[in-house]
This record gives C-alpha cells, sequence and structure tokens, in this order.
C-alpha cells in the first residue's frame, strides 16, 4: 500500500505493544522517519532497532526514541523535527 508518506516524519505513541507496534511498522514501509513514544524502554528500544536493521522499503527508515516519566510534551521532540503525522 502506498500512502505517499515517504519522508514524512510521524509520532507514534504506545510503540511497544499492540496497535502501536503495527502502526510503527506500516509507517516505516512507508518510508517515514519515526519518533516512538512508550511507557517501556527496553521495548521500545528494541523496536527501534529492529525497524533501523530491517530493510523496510526503498527508502531507508529512521527512528527516534523518546522516552520519559510524565506527559509527552511538544518539547520534547527532537531539534528540528517538523511532525507530519501523530498517531494515538
Amino acid at each position: 500500500m502506498d500512502l505517499n508518506l515517504n519522508g514524512k516524519t510521524a509520532l507514534v505513541t504506545g510503540a511497544s505493544a499492540g496497535l502501536g507496534v503495527g502502526i510503527a511498522w506500516m509507517l516505516a514501509h512507508e518510508g517515514c522517519t519515526l519518533v516512538l513514544t512508550a511507557r517501556r524502554k527496553d521495548r521500545l528500544d528494541s523496536l527501534a532497532d529492529e525497524i533501523e536493521q530491517k530493510d523496510t522499503s526503498d527508502q531507508a527508515s529512521s527512528c527516534k526514541t523518546l522516552w520519559q516519566k510524565g506527559p509527552l510534551m511538544p518539547s520534547t521532540a527532537p531539534p528540528g523535527s517538523h511532525m507530519t503525522g501523530l498517531i494515538f
């Protein structure tokens, strides 16, 4: 499926399990740069490593992980990032 998301940046919350993992993989296959957030840092880091190591599309996907205690604030996005999608 081509959703014309190649080169876009998407923030996926809840990316350590369930739908969040599935959505992260789908967006990676579309060529998105991902910013992944979750409560379980070990699973979050594992998913990011798997996505970056797997050749998911003709374009290389990259992941950044955000993990912190408390609510996710817009200021936690990587410097220079321009979010083009938001998945909760």
